[in-house]
């Protein structure tokens, strides 16, 4: 009867560290603190007033700040933002007479992204230049750059991507 008592009592405990294990393991990997692995370069255009933008953006990430370049034909522009978890916000900054930022937010996952976009900093639905840039439904997508795959943000700098939509 004893040997009986003790195998029940080394296997049960056998199945809770197997079980706790499992646990650890699923909660590590699926940490919704830790954001998506953005670093990197990304080909991403956004549906203009006249017509479509493209360009290329480099994300440096540390944690959740995202940081970089983003360099196109309408322009080199400073990039920051920030990453939470699957969500993604950022801004193009453009330099000069009339500088304007551009503010993007959506999803991200699989090396890719989408959102919506606004202009920032504008009053009355009017850009700095006069213009009527009243919001509509202005989107934007972006796929990372090949033989970048992503993952989870795990050290100071990292960044990744995913099929998404967000507003402005």
């Amino acid at each position: 009867m004893k040997r009986h008592s003790l195998l029940s009592i080394l296997l049960l405990f056998g199945v809770l560290v197997s079980l706790t294990s499992l646990v650890a393991a699923a909660e590590e990997s699926s940490s919704p603190d830790q954001p998506v692995n953005m670093a990197g370069n990304w080909q991403l255009q956004w549906e203009a007033r006249i017509a479509t933008e493209k360009g290329l953006v480099r994300f440096q990430q540390t944690r959740a700040k995202l940081t970089g370049v983003y360099s196109g034909p309408a322009g080199t522009a400073a990039v920051s933002g920030t990453v939470d978890g699957k969500k993604i916000s950022f801004t193009l900054e453009f330099p000069g007479k009339y500088s304007y930022g551009l503010v993007f937010t959506g999803l991200v996952g699989d090396d890719k992204m989408n959102g919506k976009f606004a202009v920032a900093n504008m009053k009355d639905g009017y850009d700095s230049h006069g213009e009527n840039a009243r919001p509509t439904d202005y989107s934007w997508k972006a796929m990372r750059s090949a033989g970048q795959g992503g993952q989870t943000a795990k050290s100071e700098t990292q960044g990744a991507a995913t099929d998404t939509s967000g507003s402005r």
